[in-house]
Protein backbone atom coordinates (compact mmCIF):
# COMPACT_ATOMS: atom_id res chain seq x y z
CA UNK A 1 0.00 0.00 0.00
CA UNK A 2 1.34 3.41 -0.98
CA UNK A 3 1.66 6.28 1.42
CA UNK A 4 2.19 9.87 0.33
CA UNK A 5 3.78 12.37 2.71
CA UNK A 6 4.35 16.07 2.12
CA UNK A 7 6.87 17.89 4.28
CA UNK A 8 8.49 21.30 4.07
CA UNK A 9 12.14 22.15 4.52
CA UNK A 10 13.74 25.24 6.07
CA UNK A 11 13.30 27.21 2.82
CA UNK A 12 9.58 26.30 2.77
CA UNK A 13 9.99 24.11 -0.31
CA UNK A 14 7.67 21.10 -0.52
CA UNK A 15 9.16 17.62 -0.41
CA UNK A 16 6.91 14.80 -1.58
CA UNK A 17 7.72 11.31 -0.30
CA UNK A 18 6.08 8.23 -1.81
CA UNK A 19 6.38 4.97 0.08
CA UNK A 20 5.04 1.73 -1.27
CA UNK A 21 4.99 -1.30 0.99
CA UNK A 22 8.49 -2.51 0.05
CA UNK A 23 10.57 0.51 -0.91
CA UNK A 24 10.68 4.23 -0.63
CA UNK A 25 11.17 6.30 -3.77
CA UNK A 26 13.54 9.21 -3.83
CA UNK A 27 11.83 12.26 -2.38
CA UNK A 28 10.69 14.83 -4.92
CA UNK A 29 11.63 18.43 -4.21
CA UNK A 30 8.87 20.76 -5.35
CA UNK A 31 9.96 24.34 -5.20
CA UNK A 32 13.37 25.92 -5.08
CA UNK A 33 14.86 29.38 -4.94
CA UNK A 34 12.41 30.33 -7.66
CA UNK A 35 9.47 29.23 -5.49
CA UNK A 36 6.69 28.46 -7.97
CA UNK A 37 3.45 30.26 -7.37
CA UNK A 38 1.49 27.01 -7.22
CA UNK A 39 3.63 24.30 -5.58
CA UNK A 40 0.49 22.43 -4.51
CA UNK A 41 -0.66 22.26 -8.14
CA UNK A 42 2.60 20.46 -8.93
CA UNK A 43 2.05 18.13 -5.97
CA UNK A 44 -1.53 17.39 -7.06
CA UNK A 45 -0.51 16.75 -10.66
CA UNK A 46 2.28 14.42 -9.53
CA UNK A 47 -0.08 12.45 -7.30
CA UNK A 48 -2.68 12.16 -10.04
CA UNK A 49 -0.11 11.05 -12.63
CA UNK A 50 0.98 8.35 -10.20
CA UNK A 51 -2.67 7.39 -9.61
CA UNK A 52 -3.52 7.16 -13.33
CA UNK A 53 -0.24 5.49 -14.29
CA UNK A 54 -0.70 3.10 -17.19
CA UNK A 55 -4.13 4.40 -18.20
CA UNK A 56 -4.93 6.06 -21.50
CA UNK A 57 -4.79 9.87 -21.41
CA UNK A 58 -3.36 9.92 -17.88
CA UNK A 59 -1.91 13.41 -18.39
CA UNK A 60 -5.24 14.76 -19.56
CA UNK A 61 -7.09 13.27 -16.57
CA UNK A 62 -4.47 14.62 -14.16
CA UNK A 63 -4.70 18.08 -15.69
CA UNK A 64 -8.50 18.14 -15.43
CA UNK A 65 -8.59 17.04 -11.80
CA UNK A 66 -5.52 18.84 -10.41
CA UNK A 67 -7.20 22.04 -9.24
CA UNK A 68 -9.95 20.17 -7.41
CA UNK A 69 -7.30 18.04 -5.70
CA UNK A 70 -5.40 21.19 -4.67
CA UNK A 71 -8.48 22.34 -2.74
CA UNK A 72 -8.64 18.97 -0.99
CA UNK A 73 -4.92 18.98 -0.15
CA UNK A 74 -4.98 22.55 1.13
CA UNK A 75 -7.61 21.53 3.70
CA UNK A 76 -5.13 18.97 5.07
CA UNK A 77 -2.68 21.68 6.14
CA UNK A 78 0.96 22.51 5.45
CA UNK A 79 2.31 19.00 6.05
CA UNK A 80 0.30 15.80 5.72
CA UNK A 81 0.34 12.05 5.18
CA UNK A 82 -2.15 10.26 2.93
CA UNK A 83 -2.61 6.54 2.58
CA UNK A 84 -3.54 5.05 -0.76
CA UNK A 85 -7.08 4.42 0.47
CA UNK A 86 -7.52 8.04 1.60
CA UNK A 87 -6.18 9.30 -1.71
CA UNK A 88 -8.49 6.95 -3.60
CA UNK A 89 -11.46 8.34 -1.64
CA UNK A 90 -10.39 11.89 -2.52
CA UNK A 91 -10.14 11.07 -6.23
CA UNK A 92 -13.49 9.29 -6.21
CA UNK A 93 -15.22 12.22 -4.48
CA UNK A 94 -13.74 14.60 -7.07
CA UNK A 95 -14.97 12.37 -9.90
CA UNK A 96 -18.47 12.10 -8.40
CA UNK A 97 -18.76 15.85 -7.80
CA UNK A 98 -17.51 16.49 -11.34
CA UNK A 99 -20.11 14.14 -12.80
CA UNK A 100 -22.84 15.80 -10.74
CA UNK A 101 -21.73 19.22 -11.98
CA UNK A 102 -21.71 18.05 -15.59
CA UNK A 103 -25.14 16.43 -15.24
CA UNK A 104 -26.61 19.56 -13.61
CA UNK A 105 -25.12 21.79 -16.31
CA UNK A 106 -26.40 19.54 -19.08
CA UNK A 107 -29.86 19.53 -17.49
CA UNK A 108 -29.86 23.34 -17.25
CA UNK A 109 -28.80 23.64 -20.89
CA UNK A 110 -31.56 21.28 -21.94
CA UNK A 111 -34.19 23.25 -20.03
CA UNK A 112 -32.87 26.54 -21.41
CA UNK A 113 -32.94 25.19 -24.96
CA UNK A 114 -36.48 23.91 -24.61
CA UNK A 115 -37.60 27.11 -22.95
CA UNK A 116 -35.99 29.25 -25.64
CA UNK A 117 -37.55 27.20 -28.41
CA UNK A 118 -40.96 27.36 -26.80
CA UNK A 119 -40.65 31.10 -26.35
CA UNK A 120 -39.74 31.58 -30.04
CA UNK A 121 -42.72 29.48 -31.13
CA UNK A 122 -45.11 31.55 -29.00
CA UNK A 123 -43.66 34.81 -30.31
CA UNK A 124 -44.12 33.67 -33.92
CA UNK A 125 -47.70 32.62 -33.20
CA UNK A 126 -48.49 36.11 -31.85
CA UNK A 127 -46.98 37.76 -34.92
CA UNK A 128 -49.21 35.87 -37.37
CA UNK A 129 -52.29 37.90 -38.21
CA UNK A 130 -54.62 34.98 -38.96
Amino acid sequence: MKTYRLTRDARDACILHVFDGRTARLPMLIGSDLRPAWPMLTVATTLLLDYFEGEEQAEFKAQLMARALVHYLNRLGEEWTLTEAQFNDAVMSILVSGKTTIDDTANDLCIEYLGGRCRDTLRLAKMRPW
